[in-house]
């Protein structure tokens, strides 16, 4: 029976009644692993859920969420999910050197949110607890591990949780101007993550199917593809830590390997970073025959490394020729626009060079002259539609270059 949840608060609580035997498996640095069943997962969200309202937060309330781990990260922004309380992902510093511009593109973000509370790894207090004071509406910095120790005596009290609710705050990077927070409702999650899921990757829960992820939690291709619409869905997961896949890329296809998976994602670097990194002897022991989609979007797309990774671990680990699923999406549209469609190879278009870039057209490319080669990112979700559309709002059509426009209920408030 195919879970039909309202809202991803109700999803938390009652995914593990449909499936109490799935699991989110978290790896920590070194790669031991937790489990956690959804049942486990309904518990321990609840216990979180109760010590953040014994710091007396509310429903709407909005919490800094700052968090290096996957296991706290997910367990306290399912926690804040299931009270009502908003939560605010936002990266961690990356290095020493720019801690100056974190600190305060971090604030802004902060103060934009109205947030109360800033949750966040022990190891980073001393880089942001000065943001207590810099940010007006903020109360107080909580160590997240802190919450794995709480043991209130009160209960968590569930508030009703709507449809138009807002679940969290997903803030665009803010590279060019001030970080803009997009309201994500219940409702745009569960339409997506259905979208996702059943439509775009055409998994099954029961019948096993299992997605893997290194991606930031703090990204929406991350928290929404890995975190949320497997919950909504009753999909298993594993979570390496993003510091883990970058150090030593092997790990990502290694636990794929081992866990059986048949999902997951990246970026167009992760792809040429794992091939670059891979050693001779992994290839001879992995057998990647049980992954059916291998995702690719967040950034621009290069067929030739697609090919490339396609072509390598097809000829030595069994990977399926039709696994590559380049996708399109945005924050506002909640995650995911549109997917390859799934169980056959993707596609390009090669066009001129110069008609393209000059005319904003797409003719054939011409032997001898400059090409660009577009990859297909697939089609939109039911019930939603894209449109290439001038600056008059008139729909241009096929071959031509324009503004993409997205409509449906994925999109965001």
């Amino acid at each position: 029976m195919v879970p039909n949840f309202s809202t991803v608060a109700q999803a938390i609580a009652e995914v593990g009644d449909y499936y109490p035997e799935h699991t989110f498996v978290f790896q920590d640095l070194r790669g031991d692993e937790r489990a956690y069943t959804f049942v486990e997962l309904r518990e321990e969200t609840a216990r979180r859920g109760a010590a953040l309202q014994e710091y007396g937060l509310q429903k709407g309330d909005r919490v800094g969420l700052i968090v290096i781990e996957p296991q706290d990260f997910i367990l306290t922004f399912m926690a804040c999910l299931r009270i009502g309380v908003i939560p605010v992902p936002l990266y961690p510093p990356m290095s020493f050197g720019s801690l100056d511009a974190y600190a305060e593109r971090t604030r802004k973000v902060l103060t934009s949110a109205d947030a109360k509370l800033l949750i966040a790894s022990a190891k980073l207090q001393n880089v942001l607890w000065a943001l207590v004071d810099q940010v007006p509406s903020m109360n107080k910095l909580v160590p997240v591990e802190q919450f794995s120790q709480d043991t209130t005596s009160k209960a968590a009290v569930f508030p009703e949780i709507l449809p138009e609710d807002i679940a969290f705050l997903q803030y665009t990077s803010g590279s060019t101007a001030d970080p803009k927070g997009v309201m994500v409702t219940h409702g745009s999650l569960v339409a997506n993550s259905r979208g996702i899921i059943y439509e775009g990757l055409q998994l099954d829960a029961d019948k096993g199917d299992k997605g893997v992820s290194w991606l930031p939690l703090y990204h929406d291709m991350g928290l929404i593809g890995f975190v949320i619409a497997p919950i909504v869905t009753g999909i298993q997961a594993v979570f390496i830590p993003t510091l883990r896949f970058i150090k030593r890329p092997s790990v990502w296809l290694d636990t794929i390997h081992r866990h059986r998976g048949t999902c997951s994602f990246s970026p167009n670097f992760g792809y040429a970073l794992a091939q670059r990194r891979i050693k001779d002897s992994d290839l001879d022991k992995w057998d990647l025959s049980c992954c059916k989609v291998l995702g690719c979007g967040a950034e621009p797309i290069q067929p030739e490394t697609m090919r490339e990774f396609t072509k390598l671990f097809s000829e030595r680990c069994n990977l399926p020729t039709t696994a590559i699923m380049p996708a399109y999406g945005m924050a506002e549209a909640t995650l995911a626009i549109a997917l390859k469609p799934g169980h056959e190879d993707f596609q390009t278009l090669l066009c001129d060079a110069d008609t393209f870039q000059n005319e904003s057209k797409v003719v054939a490319a011409i032997d001898g002259q400059p090409a660009l080669e577009h990859i297909s990112c697939g089609v939109a979700f039911k019930g939603h539609r894209v449109a290439v559309l001038d600056e008059n709002n008139n729909d241009l059509g096929d071959d031509v270059e324009g503004e993409l426009c997205h409509s449906g209920p994925s999109v965001t408030p």
